[in-house]
Formats: structure tokens, C-alpha cells, sequence
């Protein structure tokens, strides 16, 4: 409780809003019962005050998680990685040009930084690629793997730009103000913001879709217009998860991809959570 009235009264202070505005926000998420703040965000268009709140709510919950220490813990085995033991596995220095090879993209709905983070001090550290003068390769490596954050980042990381945000939980006022910024909610952008063209791309581009830890929600679904191309786009195969889904809306989602299946484009929704598809299902390849 102390910590959410210290990141309240710092949110208060940088944007000049009063205790009954911090107190009207809390109070409808409260009684909204909603399940993120992001969620309860969408039923407030055009609430520009309300909006900010939410937004700098998100970003104060990330930023305290950026932590290196909490990043990289050997003591808990995550599918970032599983993802990154695959990316470089046979690939030794000596081949490190191979690692571009590696055909992935990844789409998120996610605010957070912690996969850029991890993906670049991943490649630096096991490539042994420290220094400044081997920063050239190391963006080299990383960028060979396009993230696309449709709704947004809490700040870009200062290792891809000069105007970015180092990784760790001190920040500035300018900081803060700047991952709020960045955020965007889902009535502020649209299926044709440049995002989400993107995404569209390399969905219809790819052979293998893995969907990992996504809600199946209505909008995003329809942004993402990932039915429509399985059922137009053969050569495809998909995975994803659907461990919380009742058993009526499990039925409703493979009704959805019934005609995809049709068109010889398999799909498989095990109830299972992001790591345990990947141990389970050729997602990142056989």
C-alpha cells in the first residue's frame, strides 16, 4: 500500500493532478472489477486525464520490474530462455553469421522491454562481444530479429537509440514522462496504424505462427486479421496457447479456425502456458 501512494503522489507531482483525481481513478478501477488496468483504460475514450493516470500507472509497474537481477535468474528457467538456447544453437563464434538465419519475428501486445534486454545481453554475453567496438555486431545479431510492438513500448532501449531509456528502475521525470508517451492504448491506435500493417506482413509472410500467452480478444483478433489470412494464405501452421480459457470459449475459437483447417493450414491450442508449448510443439522449428 505504501508503494502504490509513493507512485501515486510521484504521478501526481509530474503531471500537476490533484489527490481527487488520483482518488477518481482508483476508486473505478476498483469497482470496474477489471482485469488490467489497459482493459479498464478502453472504456474511458476521451478521458484525457483518466488515460494519463492509467498510462503512468502501466509505466510505474514496469519500471519496477526492470531489474537485471530479476532479468537473469538461473533459478527460473523462462521461455526467453528456451527461445535463446534455440537461436544459437550449433552456431558457435566462429559461424556467429549464421545467427541471421534465425527466421523469427515476433508481434507483442506488450508494453514491457524485457525481451529486447534479454535477446541483446543474450547475444553480447555468449558471443563474447563486449566492448565498443564490437556494438556494430552485436546490433547486427539483435536486429536480424524484428519486434513489433503494435501498441507501443515503455521507451525505447538506449542501446537501439540516443533519445532511449537505460534499463533499471531510477528515471527521471523527462524518463517517466517519455515511456508514458509511448504507450498506447487499443482505441488509440487502429488495424491501419503502420504497426499493425506490419504485423500483418510478416504473419501472412511466415509458415509457423506461434501465439503465445494472447487473450484471443475480439479487437485484437480483427486487427491482426489472423483468421481471415489463414483461410486465404495456405502453407501455414499455427500454435498457441489457451491455458485459462473456459470450455466454451475454447470451442468458439476452433469453430473461428475451422475453415483455416480446411484449407490444409493445421492448427494446434493445447492448454498449456508459453514455455510448455515451446518444449512441446515445433514452434521455433523441429
Amino acid at each position: 500500500m505504501a508503494a502504490q501512494e509513493a507512485s501515486f503522489s510521484r504521478i501526481a507531482d509530474i503531471y500537476g493532478y490533484s489527490p481527487s483525481d488520483l482518488l477518481d481513478f482508483t476508486s473505478s478501477l476498483k469497482l470496474a472489477a477489471s482485469p488490467s488496468v489497459d482493459a479498464f483504460l478502453e472504456t474511458r475514450d476521451g478521458r484525457e486525464k483518466i488515460i494519463t493516470i492509467g498510462k503512468a500507472a502501466i509505466a510505474t509497474s514496469l519500471i519496477a520490474r526492470e531489474d537485471f537481477e530479476l532479468l537473469f535468474n538461473p533459478e527460473n528457467f523462462r521461455w526467453y530462455d528456451l527461445l535463446v538456447q534455440k537461436l544459437r544453437s550449433g552456431i558457435n563464434k566462429s559461424k556467429i553469421e549464421q545467427f541471421k538465419e534465425n527466421k523469427l519475428s515476433i508481434i507483442t501486445f506488450n508494453y514491457d522491454r524485457s525481451l529486447e534486454y534479454f535477446l541483446y545481453h543474450s547475444i553480447r554475453n555468449w558471443y563474447d562481444l563486449k566492448g565498443d567496438e564490437n556494438e556494430k555486431k552485436t546490433l547486427d545479431l539483435f536486429r536480424s530479429i524484428e519486434i513489433v510492438h503494435v501498441h507501443g513500448i515503455a521507451a525505447q532501449p538506449d542501446f537501439l537509440s540516443e533519445d532511449g531509456r537505460a534499463y533499471h528502475t531510477d528515471v527521471t521525470k523527462e524518463e517517466f514522462k517519455k515511456s508514458v508517451s509511448q504507450i498506447k492504448i487499443v482505441h488509440e491506435e487502429h488495424m491501419d496504424s503502420l504497426q499493425f500493417k506490419r504485423a500483418r506482413e510478416l504473419i501472412t509472410k511466415s509458415e509457423i505462427i506461434g501465439i503465445l500467452g494472447f487473450g484471443w480478444g475480439k479487437i485484437n483478433m480483427e486487427r491482426l486479421q489472423l483468421i481471415k489470412i489463414l483461410e486465404k494464405v495456405q502453407g501455414k501452421r499455427l500454435y498457441g496457447t489457451t491455458r485459462g480459457l473456459t470450455t466454451n470459449d475454447l470451442a468458439n475459437l476452433h469453430k473461428a479456425f475451422a475453415l483455416a483447417k480446411k484449407v490444409n493450414n493445421p492448427v494446434e491450442l493445447p492448454s498449456a502456458n508459453i514455455l510448455g508449448l515451446l518444449q512441446t510443439q515445433p514452434v521455433l522449428g523441429e
